[in-house]
């Protein structure tokens, strides 16, 4: 009997646990309900300011070309944007190719330049770009990336000065599954957070930032989350990180690989907040706090409280059940219905499990600082 009270002791600090992403979820929620949508208009900046696009790349031979030719028709009647190319080990030709296709499009030879860099990882070409780049605003895609549009409405936010990054949104897949519905209910906290203050969880697929702010700094390249260091390196120097829901881009990365992606980016995203805990109790902006912290139990707390849950089920559910149901068994039956019955309870198991095995593989040695396209 001791170790039944025992487990149900641990089902509730676990359901404690569980219950504060769920009620910020909630408030964040009730709040994006509030915001008009005259507010939510997104304005067209009349200012050009020195930028670069910044394309890292590794053996995107098929994708490049496609990529090149949306980034230059953005560009190329701003003479104060360039483009800078770094070429991460690639073994199909990634940088011959870009230097073909930039060499006969309409960007004069001064604007552009393809970089190549012997050691994998995405993290080493971002410390190359930070110490390369000295216009004001970097702009950071992916290869898979697809937006349009976006220059001036990328200058308009970054105009302000309290905003240090700025990142785009996911566009949410159509699908009904755990995943879209794990990322439509991170992208209303993600909105919602920007729109009061800061988010540390933004998109590395569209990332901008303003390189004083950024000075002296340099990513960690064992660990692969860049968009996530970049973010919180920005609140830790006192400005604001946000997404813009007007800069929604969609990726054509494949989906055979999105478990495995989710999963490298879970990792990442841990050791990044577990790397900056001390900004819970530094003096920032409480709004900004409560956005770590969220993001804190999300990504790292919870996942493991839901399997503790679990795992002290079968103590806590006796052989009287079906006689002589009681308070925890109850507990038990509704919190497993909730989990796998409900659309938000799907999307908490699935990124639970991605949590928990991004965690394990660490633990077992597996990090994911080596950049791999694909996945």
């Amino acid at each position: 009997m001791e170790i039944v009270w025992i487990a149900f002791a641990l089902q509730v600090g676990s359901l404690t646990l569980i219950s504060f992403p769920v009620f910020y979820w909630a408030h964040c929620w009730f709040l994006s309900k509030r915001v008009t949508s005259e507010e939510r208009v997104l304005p067209t900046s009349k200012t050009r300011v020195k930028t670069t696009i910044f394309l890292p790349m590794k053996n995107e031979i098929t994708r490049l070309e496609e990529k090149l030719n949306r980034v230059i028709s953005e560009i190329e009647m701003y003479q104060e944007v360039s483009l800078l190319v770094i070429e991460s080990d690639s073994s199909d030709g990634t940088a011959e190719r870009c230097e073909f296709i930039l060499g006969n499009s309409n960007l004069e030879e001064g604007r552009w330049k393809v970089m190549r860099i012997e050691e994998p990882g995405k993290s080493r070409a971002v410390n190359i770009a930070l110490e390369q780049i000295t216009d004001e605003i970097v702009i950071m895609m992916d290869t898979d990336t697809i937006i349009r549009d976006w220059l001036r409405r990328i200058w308009s936010i970054m105009s302000h000065q309290e905003i240090s990054v700025l990142s785009g949104v996911e566009r949410n897949k159509k699908a009904k599954n755990a995943r879209n519905s794990y990322r439509k209910t991170s992208n209303i906290i993600r909105k919602t957070e920007s729109f009061l203050g800061s988010t540390p969880v933004v998109e590395g697929g569209l990332i901008a930032w303003k390189t004083e702010v950024f000075s002296g700094y340099k990513l960690n390249h064992n660990s692969n989350a860049d968009d996530a260091q970049i973010a919180i390196e920005g609140i830790r120097r006192g400005y604001r990180t946000i997404v813009s829901e007007g800069l929604e881009f969609s990726d054509t990365k494949n989906q055979k690989f999105s478990y495995v992606r989710s999963i490298r980016r879970s990792q990442g995203l841990s050791r990044v907040l577990l790397g900056n805990s001390d900004l819970l109790v530094r003096n920032v902006d409480f709004r900004t706090k409560m956005a770590l912290l969220n993001a804190f139990c999300t990504y790292i707390i919870v996942p493991w409280s839901v399997l503790v849950f679990c795992l002290c089920s079968p103590i806590v559910i006796s052989d009287h059940f079906y006689t002589n149901p009681g308070f925890q068994e109850m507990i038990n039956l509704g919190f497993f219905f909730a989990l796998f019955m409900t659309n938000r309870g799907r999307a908490l198991f699935w990124g639970s499990s991605v949590s928990i095995i991004s965690h394990c593989l660490f633990l077992l040695g597996k990090n994911y600082s080596i950049w791999d396209p694909s996945k």
